[in-house]
């Protein structure tokens, strides 16, 4: 049995290995066009997660010495529930391009890097605090 099981190894491997690689053809203008458009998209979507990561993480898990998510919130002011509306945005648009492709938007950013650890409260004024 053992070898048996080492034969079908050494022959799925030799044939995944090439001692000389043998020549691809090269990409016609038209399939180079088409993968930089695929690629462009492909790139959008990974900046959106990375931007929504970034600032998830500076507001909710900062780890400098005396940063907290109230200090955060505290020092955009006003501009803290604009904050919060784009990063839904943000997240809402990621979903929907998940889903043209039959994902979702946790199969790009998980729900432990987009939902907030602690409840808070967006203000009429543009504010956001944590609440108690």
């Amino acid at each position: 049995m053992k070898a048996i099981i080492l034969i079908v190894t050494l022959f799925t491997v030799s044939l995944q290995a090439q001692l000389i690689d043998s020549p691809k053809p090269q990409p016609s203008t038209v399939q180079l066009a088409a993968q930089s458009i695929v690629d462009a998209v492909n790139n959008e979507i990974a900046h959106r997660v990375a931007v929504h990561r970034i600032c998830f993480e500076t507001l909710w898990r900062n780890p400098r010495p005396g940063v907290t998510p109230a200090a955060i919130l505290s020092e955009l002011g006003t501009k803290a529930t604009l904050v919060f509306a784009f990063a839904s945005e943000n997240l809402d648009h990621i979903d929907r391009c998940a889903r043209m492709v039959g994902k979702t938007r946790a199969d790009f950013i998980s729900d432990a890097d987009c939902t907030p650890p602690l409840a808070f409260t967006a203000h009429a004024d543009g504010t956001v605090t944590i609440n108690p």
